[in-house]
């Protein structure tokens, strides 16, 4: 039976992962477009663009922080991916959101989707602010961070090919209270989690 730190993990991971393909973004907002102008197929492409570039992306970050172990580094990580995550969830939480605006109509293929993700800032921070941090705090436990990663990505990279479905079939569902319901209710859990990250980090400042 699994332990409820690992099931813990999976949620956490799972919500990240579900907020990043429902929120649009420079990778969302192509994937859209394409899958509007050449189907659902082309759109899949970008649906699996984190596939190959989020785990080269993490892996640097992890190496880094394991190799110099220092202590304020993952402090001031920990503390920032909380602070993003607070930032990102009341922005949700907040704002209109629109996953089909900024659309374009240019062909495109995998290169692509790698470009337009790899060149995207807030991957950087996402992976060394947010991910990193808790991989590197369960590296004693392999299983614990394989878990946490993988249900990212699972969420991720699935919510992403919900999406191309969805707007292969209409626009309808994005235009939805629904859909504002959903990134709301997601916005509340980035807000619940990344409070957690800040209070982990200010506890090691006032134990």
């Amino acid at each position: 039976m699994a332990s409820p730190e690992l099931l813990a993990l999976i949620a956490y991971g799972a919500s990240l992962g579900l907020t990043g393909a429902l929120t649009p973004g420079p990778l969302s907002t192509v994937m859209v477009s394409e899958t509007m102008a050449h189907g659902k197929l082309r759109g899949a492409l970008f649906a699996l663009a984190p596939l190959l570039t989020d785990l080269p992306v993490l892996l640097a970050f992890v190496i880094g922080f394991t190799v110099l172990q220092n202590g304020i580094m993952l402090w001031a990580a920990g503390f920032l991916g909380g602070a993003y995550l607070v930032y990102l969830g009341v922005r949700q939480i907040t704002e209109k959101q629109n996953a089909t605006k900024n659309q374009a109509g240019k062909k495109s293929a995998l290169r692509k989707a790698l470009t337009v993700n790899a060149a995207n800032p807030n991957l950087y921070i996402f992976m060394g602010s947010v991910m990193a941090p808790q991989i590197v705090q369960d590296i004693h436990d392999p299983l614990l961070s394989a878990a946490f990663f993988a249900s990212f990505l699972l969420f991720l990279v699935g919510g992403n090919l919900g999406v191309v479905v969805a707007v292969d079939r209409g626009r309808t569902f994005f235009e939805s209270q629904n859909y504002r319901f959903i990134l709301q209710a997601l916005g509340v859990l980035l807000v619940f989690f990344g409070g957690r990250l800040l209070y982990a980090a200010l506890q090691q400042v006032f134990p």
